[in-house]
């Protein structure tokens, strides 16, 4: 199995952390510490990609294990590995994507720059066929 990407696109930012949102609602809000996020030179958007295992993400960005730790009627919350650093803390998965992907039990979660940041792609527009 490969890992699956979600864009988050960047909701608000106080003095101390940084909020994404999926707009579909996928994965909950994610909310990353603003050093973290100046360090790693995300802008307005990231992916947030889940797997089975660390071994299934490319280089760069950062990477974590979380445990499940409570259900919600839609969603899962998981909780961070003692293990990790610790920056991401708890995020929330919806259990149709969990279902879908085929994950129970621990996931691995990769946070990189959005590709399009990445590559300096910029906005998506239409194609004029």
């Amino acid at each position: 199995m490969t890992a699956k990407g979600f864009l988050m696109h960047r909701r608000k930012t106080t003095d101390y952390t940084v909020c994404y949102r999926d707009i579909m609602d996928r994965i909950g809000n994610v909310y990353l510490p603003k050093p973290v996020v100046e360090r790693m030179g995300l802008g307005d958007e990231i992916t947030v990609q889940l797997a089975r295992e660390k071994n299934e993400f490319g280089p760069g960005g950062y990477v974590t294990v979380m445990h499940p730790y409570k259900n919600t009627p839609k969603k899962v919350r998981f909780k961070e590995s003692t293990w990790e650093q610790g920056v991401l803390g708890v995020i929330y998965v919806a259990k149709k994507v969990l279902k879908d992907m085929g994950l129970k039990g621990d996931i691995a979660v990769q946070i990189t720059a959005s590709m399009e940041e990445a590559t300096g792609g910029g906005k998506l527009a239409r194609s004029s066929t």
